[in-house]
């Protein structure tokens, strides 16, 4: 994980809550999680190659890119990180 995306301690949490739901079954909880942290890591694999690029161009359309963009791209590629339902959620009164 890249640090700026805050993800270290959120994915340990989402983790947890994953096993819990899944009652310790190990199969259940691969197949509940290998989607969402596939893509974190690849989101993570694409902004750390943009964070150690030696170009200054990278650098520099990067910041306009991110000063530049609506509210909605910002929040759609954000929310892939950021929105997270707990598995049974759903089923819960009051889950999302």
């Amino acid at each position: 994980m890249t640090p700026d995306m805050g993800q270290g301690a959120c994915q340990a949490v989402e983790d947890a809550v994953t096993l819990a739901a899944t009652t310790g079954d190990l199969a259940a909880y691969d197949r509940a999680r290998l989607g969402r942290t596939r893509a974190i890591v690849s989101t993570a694999r694409r902004k750390g190659r943009i964070a150690v690029s030696r170009s200054r161009l990278v650098h520099r359309m990067q910041v306009l890119g991110l000063r530049r963009a609506p509210a909605s791209i910002v929040r759609r590629e954000t929310g892939r990180v950021w929105d997270w339902t707990p598995p049974g959620a759903a089923e819960v009164p009051g889950g999302r």
